[in-house]
């Protein structure tokens, strides 16, 4: 899947949850006011002096639009009261605030510099009995959008790919109960030093941490579901190009391989052979249908065993043998054991045809060079070709051309090959390492 796609996909995703978060903010915050009566404003203490500190919005105050933030209270009149306000009775001003619906006090404040008397009459107001507005929004980032976003990319990026999409099954459960009680702890530790003031008891702490842990358990599995299925999805993509991929590989395959150049010049030293040595024109005749046979019916597999796809090259090198009469115009060389190892077909035979095809003078000792190094899950290919020196440009390699092997590689083979193509004086060198399963 591209990027931007996938970056789409969890914005997405953090756009809808934090609507939801938001949305189940406001119904608790909502849910925590509670009606009084009264006047509906705050006191506060300045310079030893009683003043509004906060009018309560849609309170009948605020309704009423008398007082003021700031105004400085002088003197309360209530039912045949009247206090003097001093700094010893705050709790006794807010006492007289407060009182039945429809009925009325009068105060005396100052306000920039000047008394004015007011009368306010009593109403019904909410209040909220919790945290403030913006503490509330502090708790659930603290609850749910922080320990969220983390637990959700560990599950999607670590818990993923390091153990999931492994088998490692076991681990990863164990894992996935652990990280959100982990992620929990400083989710805790935050709460605990934003909301110093409240008396912690240990029933309450247990019970934040569990809802910390089942919120961030939550994010973890969506984040697996997201990772799965963009996995999925490029999964489907990559097998999609890699059908493609191999449908143009084999054409190019046949137009590389079964080429009349090769049959016709094969064919011709075998009718030679025929009347010098008939066994050994028999011989090669074998060998040339094997070689057919196979570029016909097994290449169309998607995998053959290693052994079938060296038994191959040996016959097709046996049969370039032929070209020359120099027996030491080829060195082959293998080390290891071949059994029980699968490959993708005619992997490494279009280095090899290119060998042959571009090596100038077949007359000099190892002119084309090969090699296979066999260990448990790793294949080493060498190739090593000489060419002409007198041309002014290095061989243009034809068949399935250097772009279109290495692309075909990286797609049978991601991150599991290096191919090194190397050129020196009049020596072209292929080095081809294959990490098998």
């Amino acid at each position: 899947m591209k990027k931007p796609i996938v970056v789409l996909l969890h914005a997405g995703y953090w756009l809808l949850y934090c609507f939801l978060l938001l949305f189940i903010y406001a119904l608790i915050y909502g849910a925590t006011k509670t009606s009084q009566e009264g006047i509906g404003v705050q006191f506060g203490k300045k310079n030893g002096e009683l003043i509004v500190e906060k009018i309560i919005e849609d309170g009948p105050a605020a309704k009423q639009g008398l007082l003021r933030t700031g105004d400085v209270i002088v003197n309360i009149q209530s039912d045949d009261r009247t206090l003097v306000v001093g700094q010893t009775n705050m709790e006794m001003a807010r006492e007289m605030v407060r009182g039945k619906k429809g009925t009325s006090i009068n105060l005396s404040v100052r306000r920039k510099g000047h008394i004015e008397h007011l009368k306010v009459i009593r109403g019904e107001f909410k209040t909220a009995s919790g945290p403030g507005r913006s503490l509330w929004f502090i708790m659930f980032l603290e609850l749910g959008l922080i320990p969220g976003v983390i637990t959700f990319y560990l599950f999607y990026g670590f818990l993923f790919s390091r153990f999931l999409s492994r088998g490692r099954i076991t681990l990863f459960v164990l894992l996935a109960i652990v990280t959100p009680m982990l992620v929990a702890v400083p989710s805790e530790v935050l709460m605990y030093f934003t909301f110093s003031d409240m008396n912690w008891m240990f029933e309450s702490i247990f019970g934040f941490g569990i809802i910390i842990s089942i919120n961030a358990l939550m994010n973890g599995i969506i984040g697996l579901v997201v990772r799965g299925f963009v996995s999925w999805y490029g999964d489907i993509k990559i097998k999609e190009e890699l059908a493609r991929k191999n449908h143009e590989t084999e054409l190019a395959l046949i137009k590389s391989q079964i080429n009349p150049h090769f049959l016709f010049n094969t064919l011709n030293n075998i009718d030679v052979l025929i009347l010098k040595d008939p066994a050994k024109a028999s011989e090669y005749l074998n060998k040339l249908s094997d070689i057919m046979r196979f570029m016909l019916y097994e290449s169309s597999s998607q995998k053959i065993p290693l052994s079938k796809e060296l038994g191959y090259i040996e016959k097709y090198v046996e049969l370039q043998k032929i070209r020359s009469s120099n027996p030491r115009f080829i060195r082959y060389d293998f080390k290891g054991y071949a059994d029980g190892i699968m490959i993708e077909p005619m992997l490494f035979i279009p280095f090899i045809e290119n060998a042959f095809k571009h090596a100038e003078n077949n007359r000099i000792e190892e002119a084309v060079r090969l090699s296979f190094e066999i260990e448990k899950k790793k294949i080493t290919f060498e190739c090593v070709n000489h060419f002409s020196k007198v041309q002014q440009q290095r061989p243009k390699y034809s068949g399935l051309g250097n772009e279109l092997i290495r692309r075909r590689l990286m797609l049978l083979y991601p991150n599991s090959h290096i191919l090194e193509v190397n050129e020196e004086n009049d020596v072209y060198s292929v080095k081809l390492e294959l990490t098998t399963e």
